[in-house]
């Protein structure tokens, strides 16, 4: 069931709170869709999402506490990881090579020389740990602070702050940062923000080609938490609908269903059957 919760015109004001409280969201449009709860229950596990249409001020939201809260952003801060790299003049194109220091890595797929547009579909960890280096401490919580990252903080180490530091967001930020990434309304360079999008993972199902990166924190807090943040379009030309996921997760068996959780809950926000699209 769906119900409108307040209709104001849409202004994206935060209060700042302590690390992992809500957030307090004032004049903003939010529909709730407790109806999306199936989708979770099915799954086992605890959940947002949080839906937004490309040029309107509605946000659609499924378990808006949650939604507020910030946590820690994990591997989908390589979005804006790699903007920033792009910036900083560390990364300027999609040839230079990361070299592999021929150490065992956790995944497979991170034992040997990547460019950036590798690292991020692999999410490469120790890839962007040097770029975090090379970026430095300083310039970094520049741009954070530049682009209203979060709550700006590195603590936990500049190879650490974003996996299980001091960063944290919320989904309805995430959304936030996404819209102004897509339509290069940051505060840095269009080019930048250009190759940012040029190089983001893309996953496709049933009526939907969707645009993100994953992420999958490691805390104090648990339990472990997942994401995925992106865009999704029915076509090339559609307008993007933006989304960020936010769930629990207990081990490796559940990272799968991010991904299908929100391409759930994309075909029932558009209520479309995948069986009706003609997917090439």
């Amino acid at each position: 069931m769906k119900f409108l919760v307040c209709c104001f015109i849409l202004v994206l004001s935060f209060a700042l709170p302590k690390d992992g409280q809500a957030l307090e969201m004032t004049e903003k449009n939010v529909i709730t869709h407790d109806e999306w709860g199936a989708y979770f229950k099915k799954a086992a596990i605890a959940g947002t999402i949080v839906i937004k249409k490309d040029g309107e001020p509605g946000l659609h939201v499924y378990n808006l506490q949650r939604a507020q809260s910030r946590r820690a952003p994990a591997s989908t801060f390589k979005i804006f990881n790699t903007l920033i790299a792009y910036e900083s003049g560390v990364v300027t194109d999609d040839k230079k090579l990361f070299k592999w220091d021929g150490k065992p890595k956790w995944i497979k797929a991170w034992e040997q020389d990547l460019n950036i547009r590798q690292a991020i579909a692999f999410s490469a960890v120790p890839v962007y740990q040097q770029i975090a280096r090379e970026i430095g401490a300083a310039r970094m919580v520049s741009f954070l602070k530049k682009l209203d990252y979060g709550n700006h903080s590195i603590s936990g180490g500049i190879t650490r702050f974003w996996l299980d530091g001091g960063l944290v967001i919320s989904a309805v930020e995430q959304i936030e940062m996404l819209e102004k990434l897509y339509h290069a309304r940051l505060p840095v360079s269009k080019e930048g923000q250009a190759f940012v999008k040029d190089i983001l993972p893309a996953a496709k199902r049933g009526c939907f080609t969707a645009h993100g990166k994953t992420g999958w924190a490691f805390t104090n807090k648990k339990p472990d938490h997942g994401w995925w943040v992106g865009w999704a379009q029915q076509t090339s030309e559609a307008k993007p609908i933006y989304f960020a996921l936010n769930a629990d997760v207990r081990d490796k068996s559940q990272l799968g269903l991010r991904q299908s959780l929100v391409f759930d809950v994309l075909h029932d926000f558009v209520q479309l059957r995948e069986k009706e699209c003609q997917v090439n």
